[in-house]
Parts: structure tokens; C-alpha cells; sequence
């Protein structure tokens, strides 16, 4: 082992490696920020290029979307690859980007990236080791599939090594939940990770992290100590999770559109504001929706509710901004308490105020209910919908937001005060995405009217 790479190894990474253990599972449960995917990053190229080092072999990294492949686990081994064994794109190995990403070196060495999204593709060759990332993300199919896999000859140790933040009560919880240390009898590892003790983190985010889940106390232990808790988990929007949704800052551009999308009951009113940005990645651009401003739930009517709105997007900056309107069908009806329907009171307040550039884009149906949670979710699982930590009533929502069991209908109690956010976002998502194939990107649209 190098200077260099003992230098950035992490203790625990040290310690697996040291461990030669046929057929050993490593859990490595973390906080958020606690480095486990540097850790897993130096471990799994170990094993591929010096303690294996076999022509002709390959391993597997496993991550729950394709979004997750590329970054953050195709991102970290490039690193890795070029600062710690000096190896470059090209010269000594090849990454391959079409169809199933992986890494191949010159001597035939192959790390193949691999989605779970669909357990039944988990077929392949024979594998000396494998990453998974964000195990707590994986369907029970998934861990069936990957342990028929592991079986190559060429493996000086056959070893898996997962690592993520505890995700509530998962498949994964029934595998990694134990103490930390070593089970010989079931020949497994487990580590915590606490995000403090990332001596590589930013100054201030342990603190952001905890300001973030100080409403739930099972969560901060989850995302912070790295340890199994129980999540209230709604069941309509099952690939929500906030490790992957939540962020601690997002930018409000007033040169970007804003989409402000509303859902209407008697209370509370719910308008959710976002913007479309790009993200490039290592081969992809992915256009994500950034939320950073929902209502407060207090509004007493619409002029209430577009006051909110001021405060929080101030007519100073965003007066210029177009604002494209979008949301529930129900709010283009007429009202016997008011001329015109919500649609056109809403727009009349907001130009009261100064907005100057206002476009209604509600279309002349709502989806029904199961293609839009479909969307969402879809749109979740690939990594292209992002939160700020400040918008606790649509993380609410998300979390809380149930289905009658064995049906799509969205479960409404009398007193429910947390669906409205989701809804709201939900109508918007589905008219903006709903000509995509998300599971191919680069697919044509199909555009038409009905596309508009």
C-alpha cells in the first residue's frame, strides 16, 4: 500500500482491508456526510487492482438508481483512480458510458456498474467483490439477486461492503441492524459512522444537518449517528427519503422562470415555488426541480396566501421574474364569493403587488392519482427532485401522506393538514414531465398538443 494511500485511507477502511475473510459482509452505517463513500471507493479498487489484481475479472458496484452510479460512485473512483494511483482516462484504463457504465483496465480488470431499479437485470459474470451504496434504498429482490452473483474463482476473498444511512425499518435494518463490531457466527462487520467525526467535512454541517431533523428525533439519530431508528413513512410517495431529497441550500435565480404550483381546500391553502435547473453530471445532463419556497399554512384566503408569497420572494427582486402558475384544475372554477375563478385572483394579487410577468399553465384536467404519485416517485428514484431543508411542510407531506391499503386513493382524514404541499408539486411535475421516458433521457419526446 502507498504512503499516499495510507495518507487518505479512513480508519475503518484500514481495518476491512486488513480482514481477509472469505464470503464477509461489511455494513457500514453512517450519518449524512460521514464519508462511507470514500471509504467503500478505496476499498473496492484495493481489492480490484492489488488484492485481487485478476485478468480478466470483474466486480460490481450497486447503487440504487443509475443518477447514484454516476455520482456518487463513478465520481469518487475517478478521484481516486487520479490522485491517490496516479491513473488517467485513457492511458490506463477506459470508462465506458454507454449501456452499462463500468471501468476497465489494461489488463482486463473490469469494475461493472450495475442499478438495482430492476433486480431482475442483476445478471451477469461471475464477481470477486461488491459495493453497494445506499443499501437501505434496495428492494429485498435486489439483496437475492446480488448473493447468487458472488462466486468467482478469481477472488482472493469474495467480500461485500455496504455502506449508507439507515433508512428506517428496511430490508436492509433486518441485515445490518446488530452491534457494532463482528458476528462470526453469520460472518458479518458492522461500523458507525458519525458525520462529526468526518474530519474532512465543512465547518457548520453537522450543525445544518441537526437544525434539519430537530422536528424528528429518530431521523437526526439515523442521519447524524448512523443508527437504525423507526421513520414515520407515508406510503405515497415510497421512494421519498430526505437523505436523498432534502438539501441545505438551494438558489433562488431571479433570471430563472419560477413555477408556482397550488392546491386548493378550505385549509390550509398549499403553493409550492421551484425552478428547473441542469445538472451536469460525468455523461449526462439531468434537469432538476429545486423547491425553496412553500407556504407557511396559515393563510386565511388567497390574498393571504400571495402575501406569503411576497415575503418570501420579494417583488424587489422577482418582479421581473416570469412566474408560470400551474397546480390543481379546481382552482380555474368560478366562485360565488368572488369574481373570477382562484387562477384569476391569484394573478390580479401578485400584479397588485408588482409581478409583472405571469402565465397560467394549469391544464384543463388533473391526472388521475396513480400516473402522478407514478411521476413523483420515478422522478425522486432518479435523483431529480431536490428540497431545501427550510421547506418542512413539503417534507411533511412527503413522509406523512398515506394510501387506503391495496389502492391508489389517497387516504384524506378530516383533520389532514400535510398532503396539500404534495399535491400541489404533484400537479406541476406531471404536467412539465409527463412526455419524458425517464428511464432513457436522451429519448425523443413525443411532442403535441396535448404535450403543452
Amino acid at each position: 500500500m502507498g504512503e499516499k494511500l495510507k495518507s487518505l485511507i479512513p480508519w475503518w477502511t484500514h481495518k476491512i482491508l486488513q480482514d481477509n475473510t472469505p464470503f464477509r459482509k461489511f455494513h457500514i452505517t453512517k450519518g449524512l456526510g460521514a464519508g462511507g463513500s470514500w471509504g467503500a471507493a478505496i476499498w473496492h479498487l484495493y481489492l480490484a487492482l492489488e488484492i485481487n489484481n485478476a485478468p480478466n475479472s470483474t466486480s460490481w458496484v450497486i447503487a440504487p438508481t443509475y443518477a447514484q452510479i454516476e455520482d456518487p460512485c463513478i465520481t469518487t473512483i475517478v478521484e481516486i483512480l487520479e490522485k491517490i494511483y496516479n491513473m488517467h482516462e485513457g492511458e490506463d484504463y477506459k470508462l465506458n458510458t454507454s449501456g452499462r457504465p463500468k471501468i476497465v483496465f489494461k489488463n482486463n480488470v473490469t469494475i461493472s456498474f450495475r442499478s438495482a431499479e430492476k433486480a431482475q437485470n442483476l445478471v451477469g459474470s461471475n464477481i470477486t467483490h461488491i459495493w453497494v451504496t445506499e443499501p437501505g434504498l434496495l428492494k429485498e429482490t435486489a439483496f437475492g439477486k446480488l448473493t447468487g452473483r458472488m462466486r468467482s474463482p478469481k477472488s482472493n476473498r469474495l467480500q461485500w461492503l455496504l455502506e449508507g444511512t439507515p433508512e428506517g425499518d428496511t430490508h436492509w435494518r433486518k441485515l445490518a441492524d446488530f452491534p457494532e463490531g463482528v458476528d462470526e457466527k453469520l460472518n458479518k462487520v458492522r461500523f458507525i459512522l458519525h458525520t462529526a467525526d468526518n474530519k474532512f467535512i465543512r465547518p457548520g454541517y453537522v450543525e445544518e444537518v441537526l437544525q434539519a431533523y430537530g422536528h424528528d428525533e429518530a431521523k437526526k439519530r439515523s442521519y447524524t449517528l448512523g443508527e437504525f431508528a423507526d421513520f414515520v413513512k407515508g406510503t405515497a410517495y415510497w421512494e421519498y427519503s430526505e437523505a436523498r431529497v432534502r438539501v441545505f441550500k438551494t438558489y433562488k435565480d431571479p433570471k430563472r422562470t419560477l413555477n408556482l404550483a397550488w392546491d386548493f381546500n378550505k385549509s390550509p391553502l398549499a403553493w409550492v415555488c421551484f425552478q428547473r435547473f441542469y445538472h451536469e453530471k460525468l455523461y449526462t445532463r439531468r434537469e432538476v426541480f429545486e423547491v425553496h419556497g412553500v407556504s407557511d399554512g396559515e393563510a386565511k384566503g388567497l390574498l393571504d396566501a400571495v402575501t406569503d408569497f411576497g415575503h418570501q420572494y420579494p417583488v424587489e427582486i422577482f418582479g421581473d421574474t416570469l412566474i408560470e402558475i400551474d397546480g390543481d384544475v379546481s382552482g380555474n372554477h368560478g366562485s360565488w364569493k368572488t369574481d373570477g375563478s382562484d387562477y384569476d385572483n391569484i394573478i390580479k394579487y401578485l400584479k397588485s403587488i408588482g409581478y409583472g410577468k405571469i402565465v397560467l399553465k394549469v391544464p384543463s384536467d388533473n391526472p388521475d392519482v396513480r400516473p402522478r404519485l407514478e411521476r413523483v416517485n420515478a422522478l425522486m428514484a432518479y435523483d431529480r427532485i431536490k428540497v431545501d431543508t427550510t421547506c418542512q411542510n413539503l417534507h411533511h407531506s412527503f413522509s406523512k401522506t398515506q394510501l387506503v391499503p391495496g389502492t391508489f386513493i389517497l387516504q384524506k382524514e378530516r383533520n389532514d393538514m400535510w398532503s396539500h404541499w404534495s399535491d400541489a408539486f404533484g400537479y406541476a411535475l406531471w404536467r412539465i414531465t409527463k412526455s419524458e421516458n425517464l428511464e432513457k433521457p436522451r429519448a425523443k419526446k413525443v411532442v403535441g398538443i396535448n404535450n403543452l
